[in-house]
């Protein structure tokens, strides 16, 4: 398993969460997502945030290469090209 961190800027945050509900799970599924939680940033309304775990880098590589997850991208209003960043959990501690 890997977890994948992505800030991002949106159009317009209803119709990007409309379609990565709508579009985007059944292509994540299909490529390997385990799930994925969403933050839209207090600051900046149009600033998203995703945490998503996936079964491996490879098939996140090759989720972000399919012309559906590409096009379902454009149609959500994404802006520009996403901050991506690959992390691994090292311990947890207590508030």
């Amino acid at each position: 398993m890997v977890e994948i961190h992505i800030r991002m800027k949106v159009r317009d945050f209803d119709v990007f969460w409309q379609g990565f509900q709508e579009r985007g799970a059944p292509l994540r599924a299909r490529h390997g997502s385990k799930g994925a939680k969403v933050y839209r940033s207090q600051d900046d309304p149009a600033g998203v945030l995703l945490l998503l775990t996936w079964e491996s880098r490879e098939r996140f590589a090759q989720f972000l290469q399919d012309p559906e997850v590409q096009d379902s991208m454009v149609r959500g209003g994404v802006i520009g090209r996403p901050d991506i960043v690959h992390v691994e959990p090292v311990g947890e501690l207590p508030a």
